[in-house]
């Protein structure tokens, strides 16, 4: 397995299901999800907002809930904002991120957003363009269709 390139995708997305294409017709490219950050748009100090991402390598998952034991989940992130009764902001911004450290995507990969408020979802995600064998990619496609 050789690295062969870099990017970076980055923007805002609204609650649901979000396709990030990659698949480029062959079985014998793959990437790697390095890094996985979201943050709130709105962060003004009398708002509270709780916003919840994950990454998959299917369609059609629910954007409402995490399964580590899912192997077609593959990245997941917490980002909230909270203010207290009187307005005062308290604990300020909180986040988490995690990702799969043995991730590889073969096709495209999804993205499902819930956001407590109906603002956008800022997320950055860097990707790592690897050259592998097709039977790394056939298998990497197998372990990213099973459910466990």
């Amino acid at each position: 397995m050789k690295r062969i390139g870099k990017f970076t995708a980055r923007g805002q997305l609204l609650d649901g299901e979000h396709r990030v294409q990659l698949f480029d017709g062959k079985f014998d490219t793959g990437y790697r999800i390095v890094k996985f950050v979201i943050a709130g748009s709105n962060t003004a100090e009398d708002e509270v907002d709780f916003q919840s991402v994950k990454l998959a390598t299917e369609p059609g998952l629910s954007a409402d809930t995490w399964d580590w034991s899912d192997n077609r989940e593959i990245g997941w992130s917490m980002f909230g904002y909270f203010a207290n009764p009187s307005g005062a902001a308290f604990g300020g911004p909180q986040s988490f991120s995690e990702i799969d450290p043995e991730n590889m995507i073969i096709e495209d990969l999804y993205i499902y957003v819930q956001s407590r408020n109906e603002d956008p979802v800022n997320y950055l995600i860097e990707f790592e363009k690897y050259d592998i064998s097709e039977w790394q990619g056939a298998l990497s496609m197998v372990r990213n269709r099973s459910q466990g």
